[in-house]
């Protein structure tokens, strides 16, 4: 990096070791003369990665981030005499794009039944809303 010119905010580093010795606590990399410690878990894009990966942080974060928009938007969709039935797909569409963002990266905790359970109720809600049910 010194030879290209480039350099590494220590302070902004994290540390997450996903496999290894159990006793992470004793782990310790030093940067550019500054001590970076391992987390337990750490975000990075918009996903939440945690030392087993398992990403149930992540959807968890995701059902309540979905929930809230779906809440927000509820509020401005009446069931009776709303928008058109194409308007309240596009909103269901937020709701599903929060929901499901890089779902490629998590999709095998999906196997775990509380996940997916989080996941389908607000999918449910959301579609109730989006054909006024």
């Amino acid at each position: 990096m010194r030879e290209r010119c480039l350099e590494v905010a220590a302070h902004k580093t994290e540390l997450l070791v996903v496999r290894g010795a159990r006793n992470v606590e004793d782990f310790r990399l030093n940067k550019m003369g500054e001590e970076v410690k391992p987390s337990k878990e750490l975000k990075y894009l918009g996903v939440i990665f945690q030392r087993n990966l398992s990403f149930s942080k992540h959807i968890e974060h995701s059902v309540q981030r979905a929930s809230e928009k779906l809440a927000a938007i509820s509020r401005l969709m009446p069931n009776i005499s709303g928008p058109s039935y194409a308007k309240r797909r596009v909103l269901c569409g937020v709701t599903h794009s929060i929901l499901l963002y890089a779902v490629p990266v998590w999709r095998e905790t999906l196997k775990q039944k509380k996940q997916l359970d989080q996941m389908t109720s607000l999918q449910r809600r959301s579609l109730f809303r989006t054909v006024s049910a």
